[in-house]
């Protein structure tokens, strides 16, 4: 048997996931056009003018944030070194969200429309979600240190800060943990040498 995803695990009605994801994304959905109608109650912006500045300015802010994360450089005072450790911690939160984000797509894609996560292809996907969901935690716990025991002056410590945190932290662990009980259960007898 070749390794593959094993989808809804021990769950008999998955359905039930997929209409409630489906009401969710509505309601997110919703949510997002309420927001926009908000934004067009505005006064118009001219946004062409100054194209090239605006191009770069652009280009400039999204390479500093996406691929070199903007915490860790002033863009606005100049490309120098600002901040480690909180760069760091909202790097790893972000890119763990992200990529765990993405896997979540690709498992669905391959649920539901073809299935291409089989064999070491799988391996290979799943080792990249496992590392990005220890990102995840470990960012997650760098958050809590330094909000709640290092306590820059400049963070203030509001209880849905924590609970925001904590949310984080139960869905990393339990994707962990619920994929522990799968191999468990299904793989380790069957196939021993893949079951990692």
């Amino acid at each position: 048997m070749e390794p593959t995803r094993e989808v809804f695990w021990n769950i008999q009605l998955g359905v039930i996931i997929d209409v409630l994801a489906v009401v969710a994304v509505g309601i997110f959905i919703y949510a997002f056009y309420r927001r926009i109608r908000l934004w067009r109650i505005g006064r118009p912006d001219d946004r062409f003018s100054h194209l090239g500045r605006r191009a770069r300015a652009f280009l400039t802010y999204t390479v500093a944030h996406l691929l070199l994360h903007g915490k860790f450089f002033g863009v606005t005072r100049g490309w120098h070194f600002r901040e480690l450790f909180p760069g760091v911690i909202h790097f790893f939160i972000f890119a763990g969200c992200v990529v765990l984000f993405i896997g979540t797509v690709l498992v669905a894609a391959s649920h539901y429309v073809y299935e291409f996560l089989e064999g070491g292809v799988y391996l290979g996907f799943s080792l990249v979600l496992d590392i990005f969901g220890l990102l995840l935690i470990i960012g997650v716990i760098l958050a809590m240190y330094r909000r709640y025991f290092q306590k820059p002056d400049r963070l203030d410590n509001r209880r849905e800060d924590l609970m925001a945190l904590l949310l984080l932290l139960i869905l990393a662990v339990s994707g962990f943990v619920v994929e522990g009980f799968r191999i468990a259960a299904t793989e380790l007898k069957t196939n021993p040498d893949w079951a990692v």
